[in-house]
């Protein structure tokens, strides 16, 4: 899935790896708790960020999810799904925020 996406990436920018830093869960469950950040070594402003899967399709998911594109969680952080999403969407967060969504389906 996703993080399997993240490796391939790894392995596609940097030719001289021969395997992805991201781990991928084999067993079934959720192997991403914590938001991580990846190829954020390029010296550029590229950077993947995995996160974990969203199952329920709930008010306590998007919120999750809101708060990971908006940059309130970041990388790093324990992604929960208690957290509320604050109201200060505003232009001067834009930096923080993520620019582009990939969502892998398996």
């Amino acid at each position: 899935g996703k993080s399997s996406f993240i490796n391939t990436c790894e392995r596609a920018l940097k030719p001289n790896l021969r395997k992805g830093t991201a781990d991928i869960q084999t067993a079934g469950g959720e192997g991403t708790i914590d938001l991580q950040e990846f190829l954020d070594d390029l010296n550029n402003d590229f950077r993947l960020v995995d996160t974990r899967g969203f199952f329920k399709h709930d008010i306590g998911e998007f919120t999750a999810l809101t708060n990971i594109v908006y940059g309130r969680i970041k990388p790093g952080q324990n992604i929960t799904f208690e957290t509320e999403a604050d109201n200060t969407d505003s232009e001067d967060y834009f930096p923080n925020w993520l620019h582009a969504i990939i969502i892998v389906l398996s």
